[in-house]
């Protein structure tokens, strides 16, 4: 644990108020150079350790995908043992909660309640296919976002 100050990606030193917990790997390839240290902070609130995790810029191909009305600020893949978080640019304000959300869906894959493959998910044993399922309306959504408030409280406490 590491008390006072964090060496955030691009050389950057970022203040922090509490005790962040750094046991896991955040591997920052965007141009916000904070958040690595916000997604150790969500790590650290969800007692996440010992995982890898990747931020990285949402594709411009996944953002011209997009159905018209629908918004994206982030989704979490996972490649092999790494778990990546793909974010848009967003006012730093946003990324406190938006990294939450996406900490809470890291949680449900790695223990096993959400499992997806494709455009079909698994919610705790059960089949669930994803075009027939609207997004608000998924059973990880309704709990992620249940979760995001308090999650990023506990976080803005802890950095700030």
């Amino acid at each position: 644990i590491f008390i006072a100050y964090k060496i955030a990606t691009h050389g950057k030193v970022i203040p922090v108020k509490g005790d962040i917990d750094y046991s896991s790997t955040v591997i920052n390839q965007t141009n916000k150079p904070y958040l690595d240290t916000i997604v150790q902070a969500g790590l650290t609130v969800l007692n996440v350790k010992d995982v890898i995790v990747a931020v990285v810029p949402v594709s411009d191909e996944v953002l011209k995908s997009m159905e018209a009305g629908v918004t994206l600020e982030a989704y979490i893949t996972k490649v092999e043992n790494v778990y990546v978080i793909h974010v848009v640019n967003l006012p730093r304000s946003e990324y406190i909660t938006v990294i939450a959300h996406e900490l809470v869906h890291l949680t449900q894959y790695r223990s096993g309640e959400l499992v997806v493959n494709n455009n079909t998910a698994y919610w705790r044993g059960e089949q669930i296919n994803t075009e027939v399922v609207p997004y608000d309306s998924r059973p990880w959504e309704i709990e992620a976002f249940g979760m995001q408030s308090l999650i990023s409280v506990k976080m803005n406490r802890l950095l700030y």
